[in-house]
C-alpha cells in the first residue's frame, strides 16, 4: 500500500517531539552511516567520492565559513598549548594551562582569543549545520567544556547550552543545568573562584515542582527551557492518558502500557510515578503543570513583553537581528534570547498552540 493510502494515526499517536535531526547521512543520497567527512567543515559526510563533488556548489560557501573559524579557533589552542609561561603554571608545566588554569580562564589575559575564537566557530556551526545530531552534540561539548575552563561565563555560553540539550532530547539535563544556576548559581556568597566548591551537580531535579517566578530579573533563556521541559511532559502525560481512554478494554493492560511507553520522552519513562500513574493522578499533574506554565508564561510576559510577542509572530525574523548587545526588558533582549531558543520552541509538538492558548488567556481572559 502506497504511503498516502494509509489511515491517518488518532492524534494521541503523535510523538510530541519533532524528528528533524539528521545522522551521518550522506548529503546527496541520504544514505546512512556515510563514512566520508569533509575535512574543510568536519559537519557533513558523503558516502562518495562522487556525491562529495556533485555537492560542492552547495557546500563549499558554508564549507569556506567554517572552515576559516576552525582554523582561527586551532590556532590559537596551539598558541596555548605552546611551552608559555601563562603566570599560573610552573616552568616544569606549562604546557597544561588547560588543567592549571581551568575555571579562571579569560581571567587570564591570554586565553581570551582562544575563548573567543571556540565561541564563533560553535555560533557559526549551529547557524549553519544545527539540524545534524553529531554537530549539536559537538557544540554542546565545546560550550560545557568552556564552562569548565571559565566558570564566571563572561561570554554567556550558558544562555545557549539548554536549548542544545533540549534539541537532543535530553530535557532532564536542561533542566539540572538551570536548576543549578537558579539555586547554587544564584547565591551571591558562591565563590566562582574556588574551583572545589560544587559545580552544575544537580542531577534528576524534580521538573514537576513550581519555578520561582516573583523575580527582579529573569534569565530568559532559563526560563524558556523551563516553559518548554514542562510544555514537554505535559504534552506526553496528556498523550499517555489519552491512549489509556482510547484503548481501555480494548487491547491488552500489557499493550497500552507499551503503547504509553512509546508515547513519551526518556524523561518520563525514567519517571514511573509519571508513566504508571492512574487516570486520577495523572489529571492531578495535568492540572498542576497547567497553572505552573501559565504564571510562567505570565512572568516572563511581565519582565519583557516583547518576547512572547515576537514568538507568537514572526519568531524567524526576531531571531536573524542578533543583537550584539542589549539592555534588559527590550526589544533587542527579546530576539537576542529568541535566536537562542527557537528551535527547540520549533522541536516541541504543539509548543506554539499551547503558547498562544497561555497568552490568550493571560491577556483576554485573566483569572
Amino acid at each position: 500500500m502506497d504511503c498516502q493510502d494509509k489511515p491517518l494515526s488518532p492524534s494521541w499517536l503523535k510523538s510530541r517531539h519533532i524528528p528533524t535531526l539528521k545522522g551521518k547521512d550522506c548529503e546527496v543520497c541520504l544514505k546512512k552511516d556515510a563514512g566520508l567527512r569533509c575535512s574543510a567543515c568536519q559537519c557533513v559526510h558523503y558516502c562518495s567520492r562522487e556525491h562529495q563533488a556533485s555537492d560542492r556548489p552547495n557546500h563549499e560557501t558554508s564549507c569556506a565559513v567554517i572552515k576559516k573559524f576552525r582554523l582561527r579557533y586551532e590556532h590559537h589552542e596551539e598558541v596555548l598549548s605552546r611551552d608559555m609561561d601563562h603566570g599560573l603554571v610552573t616552568p616544569g608545566n606549562r604546557d597544561n594551562l588547560f588543567q592549571t588554569g581551568a575555571g579562571h580562564f579569560w581571567g587570564i589575559l591570554e586565553t581570551r582569543p582562544y575563548m573567543s575564537a571556540r565561541f564563533r566557530l560553535v555560533d557559526a556551526t549551529l547557524e549553519r549545520f544545527r539540524a545534524r545530531r553529531h554537530v549539536l552534540q559537538a557544540a554542546l561539548g565545546h560550550l560545557l567544556d568552556m564552562l569548565r575552563l571559565c566558570r564566571g561565563d563572561n561570554m554567556g555560553v550558558r544562555d545557549i547550552v539548554p536549548s542544545l540539550y533540549l534539541s537532543l532530547g535530553r530535557e532532564q539535563e536542561a533542566y539540572d543545568f538551570i536548576k543549578w544556576y537558579a539555586t547554587t548559581g544564584n547565591d551571591a556568597n558562591y565563590d566562582w573562584g574556588n574551583m572545589d566548591l560544587p559545580y552544575l551537580d544537580v542531577k534528576n531535579a524534580d521538573v514537576t515542582v513550581p519555578w520561582p517566578t516573583n523575580k527582579k530579573w529573569l534569565n530568559l533563556t532559563h526560563s524558556s527551557t523551563v516553559i518548554l521541559v514542562k510544555m514537554r511532559i505535559l504534552h506526553d502525560l496528556q498523550a499517555a492518558q489519552n491512549a489509556t481512554i482510547a484503548l481501555q478494554g480494548v487491547v491488552p493492560q500489557e499493550i497500552i502500557g507499551l503503547i504509553r511507553n512509546h508515547l513519551v520522552s526518556t524523561n518520563v519513562q525514567l519517571r514511573p510515578e509519571l508513566l504508571m500513574a492512574s487516570p486520577d493522578a495523572a489529571s492531578r499533574v495535568i492540572e498542576t503543570l497547567k497553572g505552573q506554565l501559565k504564571d510562567l508564561c505570565k512572568a516572563v510576559d511581565k519582565y519583557n513583553p516583547h518576547f512572547w510577542l515576537y514568538m507568537l509572530d514572526e519568531p524567524g525574523e526576531a531571531a536573524a537581528n542578533k543583537p550584539s548587545g542589549y539592555s534588559i526588558r527590550t526589544p533587542e533582549e527579546a530576539q537576542l534570547f529568541i535566536g537562542h531558543n527557537l528551535c527547540a520552541w520549533e522541536e516541541t509538538l504543539g509548543a506554539f498552540d499551547t503558547l498562544n492558548a497561555i497568552y490568550e488567556a493571560i491577556h483576554f481572559h485573566p483569572s
